[in-house]
């Protein structure tokens, strides 16, 4: 003990003090020093202070009054000296004539402490404001010790009503039957562990939660003291996910062709049909180019169509062709669509493409059946020509038989005829031989079975050339047949043949009505002259169309509208087999074109037909 004064009655203790590393002070009952330990001198010494009383606390005589009135420790508020924070404490001595005053230091520790308020108050802050709930749970009942205010956002529940309570009470029945099956496994990796749960809002219904658990165990004993859970909505993504995943097993159940390539072509993604029909492995060994799944052509059809369409737009669709690992070409139906990024630049193609080989060879085969419908067509339409053709034959060849006569009754004449004369009737004979042969051409032509081609056709030539072919049987009726053509009509793509069937079922209808209407024009019944004609105009249409219109001067159309007339097997004749329209309509439908009809004003029908103008 260290006195700067006479220790007196202090001496015992001094043994007791001098070995405390913390300041000790021994004062009488006016709070005077009596003594005091080194650790008090030395702490005076190095703040540099004249005495060691000087540590004591300003209101030190009544902290040593108070202690002594009520005979009891007295524990002080934490007082500055220098750099170093004191704790004062006041014990009564025997007697109540003496006070023992201990220092303790707490820079330490009150930093500590300062250091943790700040950070409690900071994690505090954080769990407040958090989106996410974070929460404290027992261990085993996973009772809530506390819970932050995000569960009134994400829960519906105030944290108050969440204490004391089981997470699991919250858990969907599913998941906590699942969890409890597994919960005696569960593993923390480092103390953490990962899990989704749907979790049971306030009003009913569930919301998907992921949560964080950490485990807090002691440093000592290793027990498991509690949980700290961090737990975040998820259900737009887990619901996202899920759809994806549906998606993702209908693309690979599907049976249309389903690939993802990147602008580059290089192929990132086959689905089980186009790995089957196209007979790639899986996985596949190699680094696919969409260029080496199609034929040259299509793939060009690709670059140059479907990708920049894709690009501006977002879908293009097509047909095309994809090619399986023998070089069988596949013909598809096609689309392709575009995928942007976050910057809106093209992440990645798919396309989505259907085999339509069983369609193409059924198109084919209607094809077939109309070439064959079309072509008996063609050949019933000749029989019931027969007798105007037969007259248009003879007609020739009687002309060259009398021309041949003639010649050889002036060859044989006295004196024979000479040679300028013989040559004009050689010549006659030559013009109606063509005039023969050209009608025979004619009938060839048209009755031929040939393949569908289209070639730059001019019909006010067919007008004209169906308009000679049928004039002998209008005559032997009484019928006039007038062209009323439009001078500049732009030629148009079609197959010249099946587009004269057209006009000669249709000029050979309208003269029949006529015929009906006005009497056979050798009886009685015969009408004015001007009635009896049946006429066909040409005329351009807006839009590129070219129209070729063919007017009779029948009865009209039925009651029940034009369309009838334009199904199989229906018929307003007699004899009509109710093919000719039908047919006569697939023929303008395969050519782009279309074939329609109306009333006449004044009387009788308007049959039309239409093509575009070829480019």
């Amino acid at each position: 003990m260290t006195a700067l004064r006479p220790p007196g009655p202090a001496a015992p203790f001094a043994r007791l003090a001098e070995h405390l590393p913390d300041p000790v002070f021994a004062c009488n009952s006016d709070g005077s020093v009596l003594a005091y330990n080194p650790a008090a001198a030395g702490l005076a010494g190095t703040v540099g202070l004249d005495a060691p009383e000087q540590l004591l606390p300003a209101r030190h005589v009544e902290y040593v009054h108070e202690c002594l009135y009520h005979d009891e420790i007295a524990e002080l508020a934490d007082t500055r000296v220098g750099p170093f924070t004191l704790c004062w404490t006041y014990v009564p001595s025997g007697g109540g004539t003496a006070v023992h005053v201990l220092g303790r230091d707490v820079t330490d520790s009150r930093r500590t402490e300062a250091a943790l308020r700040i950070s409690e108050a900071r994690h505090r802050l954080l769990a407040e404001q958090s989106t996410d709930i974070i929460s404290r749970h027992s261990p085993g009942t996973w009772t809530f010790l506390y819970a932050s205010p995000a569960a009134q956002t994400l829960l519906g529940y105030a944290p108050e009503e969440l204490v004391g309570r089981s997470s699991l009470d919250f858990f969907h029945p599913e998941d906590r039957r699942a969890y409890q099956e597994r919960g005696p496994s569960v593993a923390y990796e480092r103390g953490i562990y990962v899990a989704t749960y749907r979790y049971r809002h306030k009003d009913g219904h569930y919301v998907y939660l992921e949560s964080t658990s950490r485990t807090l165990r002691d440093p000592v004993s290793g027990e498991l003291l509690e949980i700290i859970s961090v737990s975040r909505e998820v259900s737009r993504r887990v619901l996202a996910e899920r759809a994806t995943k549906r998606l993702a097993r209908i693309v690979e159940a599907t049976t249309d062709l389903v690939a993802f390539f990147e602008p580059n072509g290089r192929v990132t993604y086959l689905n089980e049909a186009a790995r089957r029909v196209l007979g790639i492995p899986y996985p596949e060994n190699k680094c696919l180019k969409l260029a080496e799944l199609m034929p040259a052509a299509a793939y060009a059809q690709i670059e140059r169509e479907a990708l920049p369409t894709a690009r501006l737009g977002g879908v293009w669709s097509g047909e095309t062709a994809f090619v399986d690992a023998m070089g069988r070409e596949i013909p598809v139906s096609q689309v392709v669509l575009a995928h942007a990024g976050e910057h809106d630049e093209i992440d990645y193609f798919s396309t989505i493409a259907r085999d339509i080989s069983e369609r193409r060879q059924a198109e084919e085969r209607e094809q077939r059946h109309q070439a064959e419908m079309t072509h008996v067509a063609r050949l019933i339409t000749m029989g019931e020509m027969a007798s105007g053709l037969a007259h248009e034959l003879n007609q020739p060849l009687a002309a060259i038989v009398n021309y041949a006569r003639g010649a050889i009754r002036r060859i044989h004449g006295e004196p024979p005829a000479e040679l300028p004369v013989l040559a004009g009737v050689l010549e006659r004979i030559a013009e109606q031989a063509s005039r023969a042969g050209e009608i025979i051409k004619r009938l060839r032509s048209f009755a031929r079975k040939s393949e569908f081609r289209r070639a730059p056709v001019d019909l006010n030539k067919v007008v004209g050339d169906m308009i000679r072919f049928c004039r002998p049987e209008a005559r032997r009726h009484a019928l006039e047949l007038r062209a009323e053509l439009t001078g500049t009509l732009p030629a148009v793509l079609a197959d010249r043949v099946q587009i004269e069937q057209v006009l000669l079922n249709l000029l050979r209808n309208a003269m029949e009505a006529t015929v009906q209407a006005q009497g056979s024009g050798h009886g009685p019944s015969t009408h004015d002259a001007s009635l009896r004609t049946v006429t066909l105009s040409s005329a351009c249409l807006p839009g590129g169309v070219v129209a070729v219109h063919v007017a009779d001067h029948g009865h009209g159309l039925p009651p029940g509208g034009p369309e009838p007339l334009f199904e199989q097997f229906y018929t307003t004749k007699p004899k009509g087999l109710g093919l000719g329209l039908s047919i006569s309509r697939s023929i303008m439908e395969a050519h782009g074109g279309a074939l329609w009809a109306e009333n006449r004003p004044g009387g009788g029908a308007v049959f039309s037909l239409s093509l575009p103008a070829a480019p």
